[in-house]
């Protein structure tokens, strides 16, 4: 938390350990996956764009309609449809978001706001895609093209989803000629002094991020089938939607600056018209209705502007309030069910802070135990709780054990039935030790 000033009033645990030995402990200086916070950044870059078009340089008087932006944020898609396809011609996604019967009407507040009914990514077609190349980085045109269409969706209606960031972030990659991280870093980290903040697997300090590990669920693509687990500290599936990597220092620097009600030296935006634009409609109901920022109401019941985001590496909050000046950042480093079950086991033993090494040892154990993840994720399914998922583990273990003293082969399968009632959603990423509070 930081106040007006930017001094930081409370801060977030230090010294956290990352599943990742390479990535050492997490401190104030620690870059962190961000997730979906990204869409907030990706925003900001539209509306600096169309603000630079506003201001009065090269002959252009303050006013006058931009080029690119005629109708500002709520600019049709449609007039930047031509120069998309020239630049990005493999993106056959947008030929069939060209045939969608309300295609004309969508804006870039639209794609911005998910209520552009234009479809969501094929969450499927990338996961094949990043199993067969773990260190793929996508474009924001790649993850364009691996998209597909919902007949239920309605346009105007608020489904969330990353196909329309993603769609914003090619926006900006034609109209700049550069690439997506390229021009966030132009128009937006560079002028708010975000120094230590860049797309995952751009950034330079790559090695101080806080890393975990996801597991990709097994199934089936094309007759083959395809599953495991990997570091995403070099993978992802993200770009414009949830790319980014930052500090809670650089992220103060961002909310402030976007987020700022006066246009101005304090503002990343010198024109009334695009803070106006962004705020427009601040007062609606709904949470999602100003340009790709999330309304939220605090404990103290006052109105904060932010966004929250999970990749399954890490999770992230980023909100800020207008009204006091101040920011708020929460971050943590992710881990799956299996590696989770795994230190709970070794708790159990009296181990307080248990070493990576032996969490992982202790998760072979279980898989040999029979008790892997798809064990794991079928309890899951049936929501049960993660204190009952954690002692039917126990169990497998000591069943485990018994029988090979007794020179037995083979697991028999351990019912869940006995965990504890069902309706508890169990908790599938968590920090390492206790997460921060929030």
């Amino acid at each position: 938390m930081t106040d007006r000033d930017g001094k930081i009033k409370s801060s977030l645990i230090a010294g956290t350990k990352t599943p990742d030995p390479a990535s050492g402990s997490i401190d104030k200086d620690t870059t962190i996956a961000v997730g979906s916070v990204t869409k907030m950044y990706t925003s900001s870059a539209l509306l600096k764009l169309w603000d630079n078009e506003l201001t009065a340089e090269n002959g252009r008087e303050l006013g006058d309609k931009a080029k690119n932006f005629p109708q500002g944020i709520d600019t049709p898609l449609s007039h930047f449809m031509d120069g998309l396809k020239k630049k990005f011609p493999d993106c056959t996604y947008l030929e069939t978001i060209e045939k969608t019967e309300h295609y004309q009407q969508v804006t870039l507040r639209d794609l911005l706001n998910h209520t552009h009914a234009l479809g969501s990514r094929d969450e499927e077609k990338i996961a094949v895609a990043q199993m067969e190349n773990p260190s793929k980085q996508f474009s924001c045109s790649e993850l364009v093209k691996f998209s597909k269409q919902d007949p239920k969706d309605e346009f105007g209606k608020f489904k969330y989803g990353n196909l329309g960031t993603e769609l914003a972030g090619m926006v900006i990659e034609s109209v700049t000629g550069k690439k997506y991280e390229e021009a966030l870093k132009d128009l937006v980290l560079e002028p708010v002094g975000a120094k230590n903040t860049g797309i995952k697997g751009v950034l330079e300090a790559e090695k101080e991020t806080s890393a975990g590990y996801c597991y990709i669920t097994p199934f089936s693509h094309d007759g083959k089938k395809y599953s495991g687990e990997m570091n995403l500290n070099t993978a992802g599936n993200s770009m414009a939607a949830g790319g980014l990597k930052t500090t809670a220092e650089d992220a103060d620097k961002f909310i402030r600056k976007f987020l700022s009600d006066k246009a101005g030296e304090n503002s990343l935006f010198k024109n009334p018209e695009v803070v106006e634009a962004l705020f427009r409609d601040k007062d609606k109901e709904g949470k999602h209705n100003i340009c790709g920022v999330n309304k939220y109401t605090d404990e103290m019941r006052s109105v904060v502007y932010g966004h929250n985001g999970d990749n399954g590496l890490s999770e992230a909050s980023l909100k800020f309030n207008p009204k006091t000046g101040e920011s708020f950042f929460y971050g943590a480093v992710g881990e799956t069910l299996t590696y989770k079950v795994a230190y709970e086991t070794l708790k159990k033993s009296d181990i307080e802070k248990p070493e990576l090494g032996e969490i992982l040892s202790r998760r072979d154990e279980l898989k040999e135990a029979g008790f892997d993840f798809k064990k794991m994720k079928s309890m899951v399914d049936k929501k049960n709780s993660f204190e009952g998922i954690a002692k039917e583990a126990d169990k497998a273990l000591e069943i485990a054990k018994s029988k090979k003293s007794s020179g037995r082969e083979g697991v028999s399968d351990i019912s869940p039935s006995s965990s504890p009632r069902a309706g508890e959603q169990p908790p599938l990423r968590v920090s390492l030790p206790p997460s921060p509070r929030k």
